[in-house]
């Protein structure tokens, strides 16, 4: 009985390396325990990256969400603003007669002469509300400029954010 063989080449050699390799190589990154197994693990992944090109999009679970910047170098040729938080969440909050923080601001005694409205940013800004905040809106730019130990500015991320305020 004659057995036709072919003549092994060195390129045939090569392509049942570079098989037996990538083969493998697959095999290898299925069974890797430091693969996820589901496509919700790869996204959580991604969304921990804080890649460049998501740096404008907020958390769409943190409420009022802005950006905060800080005007430094007062009055110079070197004066500019510096982004302290890429995304942070504001609040208004009044504040209680005892000096505390009070949420819920529908008492039913009525309202308290002694107590105030708070400016909350992040962990940044806390600013009582009155004529020392001096607040100005710049609506082209959707950014509110303010003073409290500093010069602060917030900028909302949308119009529609911009309009609910």
């Amino acid at each position: 009985m004659l057995f036709c063989h072919a003549p092994t080449t060195p390129t045939s050699t090569k392509r049942r390396h570079n098989h037996h390799y990538h083969t493998h190589i697959y095999n290898s990154e299925i069974t890797d325990p430091n693969t996820p197994s589901s496509l919700d693990e790869v996204e959580s992944r991604l969304r921990a990256l804080k890649l460049k090109y998501n740096k404008d999009t907020p958390n769409p679970n943190l409420k009022n969400a802005v950006k905060l910047y800080l005007h430094v170098g007062g009055r110079t040729e070197k004066s500019k603003w510096v982004v302290v938080e890429k995304v942070v969440s504001y609040s208004f909050v009044k504040t209680a007669s005892d000096g505390g923080e009070d949420d819920d601001s529908d008492e039913e005694e009525g309202p308290d002469p002694n107590s105030w409205w708070v400016l909350k940013i992040g962990s940044k800004v806390r600013a009582k509300v009155d004529e020392n905040l001096q607040l100005k809106a710049c609506k082209e730019q959707k950014r509110v400029d303010f003073v409290a130990n500093g010069v602060w500015a917030i900028k909302f991320f949308s119009q529609e954010e911009w309009d609910r305020v």
